[in-house]
């Protein structure tokens, strides 16, 4: 495909409804949101893939992402029974983990 033929397929894509940043940004953010990233995570991907900062702004205050449930499932640990008192350390790695996961 020639240079002078891509802009206006985008455009049309566009205008048809047919690409959409809000969708993208949408739908990237809650399949992120489901395996248990936040929302800094997700901005700094969006911004990486050149969706505009309101956009990401408005994206990150929608109500169809779940921010709790997403820190929940990145909260989870390994072991399947809750620990009553984590020690020191295992607050520690967990803090680290929520941060590397963008909370």
């Amino acid at each position: 495909m020639e240079e002078a033929e891509i802009a206006p397929a985008i455009d049309s894509a566009s205008e048809n409804g047919d690409q959409s940043d809000a969708r993208y940004a949408l739908m990237v953010a809650r399949s992120r949101a489901s395996k248990g990233y936040g929302p800094y995570y997700v901005s700094q991907e969006l911004a990486s893939k050149g969706v505009a900062r309101d956009l990401i702004k408005l994206t990150l205050a929608s109500e169809e992402i779940d921010w709790e449930k997403a820190l929940e499932r990145a909260s989870r640990s390994g072991s399947r029974e809750p620990d009553a008192s984590p020690s020191k350390e295992a607050l520690v790695k967990l803090k680290a983990k929520l941060a590397r996961r963008g909370f």
